[in-house]
């Protein structure tokens, strides 16, 4: 198969993904306003409401932000989305490996390609929004030990991708990292992560942060960029953005108006498996991998 074939393949697949995964957005966001919590759409997927008034046309999932009360109050009442949708979180699956919560559609299966395979449907990534102190020594140490905790916790659980190990040298301590942490109590990592993300409120900051998402430093901006929404629309739906999105999608991404190059058009996320018809907890749907 050619790679402009292999390329044009990947595409329409995604595209198949995104139309499971947008109603679920309209889902979450109804249930939402009816509790009374407030969301964001965040990450690529605020991007795509910005740039391309929908998805990116390469991604694969769907980034939304709740600051700490929200979100936790969210996790409370999620039992009331309608099927086929489920809320995840280390908290209610003793399984799940990520230090914040997916909506999962468990009508889908996907396998993700971790080094530990990690098997659920297709999802949309719900992040706490959570306080930071203001610029100095404190928020340094804040920062930086939450992603030490981030990655302890990826290496124990084995939430990534092989070829993010490197090679030799490296990737033996990886995988070694990975034997040695998988001593530890399960949750005692996520706990202890948790723990530090919550040093600060939301509300009581002047600074916010995705402590729990990819770019670190990166996610910091000021508190007001979140303090009230706009409602745009995302492919046929309305929803949240929020109205500091200029100075967050900036500080995250620089540019983020201008389209990567071709070459680097592509999913975030590599699956060893995925079908859209068939059930992740029906057992005999899905190769054993």
């Amino acid at each position: 198969m050619t790679s402009s074939r292999a390329a044009e393949e990947a595409l329409n697949l995604n595209s198949q993904v995104q139309a499971k995964i947008g109603p679920m957005l309209k889902a979450v966001d109804d249930l939402c306003a009816a509790e009374g919590l407030r969301y964001f759409l965040i990450g690529g997927t605020l991007i795509g409401a910005v740039r391309h008034h929908g998805f990116i046309p390469w991604d694969d999932d769907i980034d939304i932000g709740m600051p700490r009360a929200d979100y936790e109050k969210f996790l409370e009442v999620s039992s009331k989305l309608p099927a086929p949708y489920e809320v995840s979180h280390s908290e209610s699956d003793r399984t799940y490996i990520w230090p914040f919560a997916k909506c999962y559609d468990t009508s889908t299966t996907v396998t993700e390609d971790l080094y530990v395979p990690f098997t659920r449907g297709v999802w949309l990534d719900i992040f706490p929004l959570d306080g930071v102190f203001a610029p100095g020594l404190p928020r340094r140490l804040h920062i930086a030990l939450t992603e030490i905790l981030k990655k302890l916790i990826r290496l124990q659980k084995g939430a990534f991708y092989r070829s993010s190990a490197g090679s030799g040298l490296k990737r033996a301590l990886v995988y070694l990292s990975h034997s040695i942490l998988r001593l530890l109590p399960e949750a005692s990592l996520t706990k202890l992560f948790f723990a530090m993300c919550k040093l600060r409120d939301f509300d009581g900051s002047r600074y916010i942060a995705n402590l729990a998402g990819r770019y670190g430093w990166r996610e910091v901006c000021e508190r007001a960029a979140f303090d009230s929404y706009t409602i745009t629309t995302f492919e046929t739906y309305a929803v949240r953005v929020p109205t500091g999105y200029d100075k967050y999608l900036s500080g995250v991404y620089g540019d983020y108006m201008r389209l990567p190059p071709e070459s680097e058009r592509l999913p975030d996320h590599s699956r060893l498996y995925i079908d859209l018809h068939r059930s992740y907890k029906d057992r005999t749907t899905y190769r054993s991998i």
